[in-house]
């Protein structure tokens, strides 16, 4: 039951990771909201993270 707890706990906070990275300027120091063209699009952000299917 913990363990499952712990793996529900960490699948939410990747979700949240992700929109907040989504969502928001990666180089912005005061995270400030980005503009709609400066999105990063998931994908990208998978493939900046090196991360191999």
């Amino acid at each position: 039951m913990t363990i499952l707890f712990f793996g529900v706990l960490l699948a939410l906070t990747g979700a949240v990771w992700i929109y907040l990275s989504y969502h928001y300027a990666t180089a912005s120091p005061a995270g400030r909201h980005a503009p709609g063209r400066n999105k990063v699009p998931v994908s990208e952000l998978v493939r900046r993270s090196g991360v191999t299917a």
